[in-house]
């Protein structure tokens, strides 16, 4: 699973050097070209800068010569963190509110399940975030059939699955309209949502140890390289979901007159697009119906968890799936609820209030205002 790079002014911009040069002078030659071609640039840049260092530095004088940043850091905790903040440049930003929204998650358990994500309470004491428990081999081969079936649909779908195969950041900009200036810190959240989702899927997909579907059925021939991981949960699905959850909570808090009906219409064109995504994967032979359900209840789940960690006020469910539940030969979208339909649920929890993570809690407000 790739993920995209934004900066500060561009969140739909690549990296420079090595990327740019791969990318216009195809995979091997543009790789080794523009690595080679960032580190010859470099080098001329260093040496510039000690030749013009050596011209013009002068006599030391003892003293601060820049001094609005040394009073800054200087000025102690009275100091407004926004102010601190914002010195850092985007990869720094996600690094901070990824770690801000790991600290306070565990991961345990192990094959053949259940695994458990936990939220660490004040006082040490864990509550389940996600309890979830794979699916077994004869459910695995029960729904072969229906993947061998989706492949039907390659052709005119290769498309899509070529342009999803990291993280879509275009496929939601495109849906609602977002602008790189006008919408920064709500891609910034949704990285953070994406790293946060990546880190923890890792962990789960290893634990849960299941197979791919080309790795019971030759026949599935998928249509794209195999992932380094395990199938379930969907992490395109469990992505998606996140984005689609987190996206919908975000507009919703940002404008609480919009009506009922414009709040169900919104929400079901974002899940859709997640479904979409996930059932791609389905369809390039790379995972079964039953992940894409256990993907929706891990992003669902953990986009009320990001959200919570930002604004102790908003709510909080558990999530809960059991594989070998899902009755249904394939996945069909549905508003998941305390009543478990095909083994997945998500039951309501009291209101946690743990802390507001500083740095989630001022990208959240600061996208909220993109949106008003």
């Amino acid at each position: 699973m790739s993920v995209q790079h934004i900066t500060p002014l561009g969140p739909w911009s690549g990296s420079s050097g090595g990327t740019s040069g791969g990318t216009s002078g195809g995979t091997s030659g543009g790789t080794s070209g523009g690595t080679s071609g960032g580190t010859s640039a470099a080098f001329v840049s260093q040496e510039s800068r000690i030749l013009a260092r050596a011209g013009i530095v002068g006599v030391f004088k003892q003293g601060y010569q820049n001094t609005a940043d040394v009073q800054m850091a200087l000025s102690g905790p009275t100091a407004d963190p926004k102010d601190r903040l914002r010195k850092w440049d985007v990869e720094q930003l996600v690094s901070i509110g990824l770690g801000e929204a790991l600290e306070r998650l565990q991961v345990t358990g192990d094959q053949p399940g259940p695994v458990m994500v936990q939220l660490i309470l004040d006082g040490g004491a864990a509550i389940n975030l996600l309890h979830l428990t794979p699916p077994t081999l004869p459910k695995l081969t029960d729904q072969l059939g229906k993947v061998i079936e989706y492949a039907d649909l390659r052709g005119e779908r290769s498309a899509e699955i070529a342009s999803q195969a990291g993280w879509p950041l275009g496929a939601w900009t495109s849906l609602l309209g977002m602008r790189p200036r006008q919408h920064q810190y709500t891609v910034l959240l949704m990285r953070v949502a994406q790293d946060l989702m990546v880190h923890l899927i890792r962990r789960v997909k290893h634990l849960c140890d299941v197979p791919r579907p080309s790795q019971l059925s030759a026949q599935v021939h998928p249509m794209v390289d195999l992932p380094p991981h395990g199938a379930w949960p969907g992490g395109h699905a469990a992505e998606g979901f996140i984005a689609a959850h987190l996206l919908s909570a975000l507009i919703k808090k940002a404008q609480p007159s919009m009506s009922a009906a414009s709040d169900v219409l919104l929400k079901l064109q974002l899940d859709r697009l997640a479904a979409r995504i996930a059932q791609n994967r389905v369809v390039a032979g790379l995972h079964f119906p039953v992940d894409t359900l256990a993907g929706q209840v891990m992003g669902t789940a953990l986009a009320e968890y990001l959200i919570h960690r930002c604004d102790p006020t908003m709510s909080l469910r558990v999530g809960a799936c059991v594989g070998n539940q899902m009755a249904s030969a394939d996945y069909t979208l549905c508003e998941l609820t305390a009543h478990a339909v095909d083994g997945a649920s998500l039951s309501s929890l009291p209101v946690v209030h743990p802390n507001a993570a500083p740095v989630l809690k001022y990208l959240l407000t600061e996208a909220v205002k993109e949106w008003q």
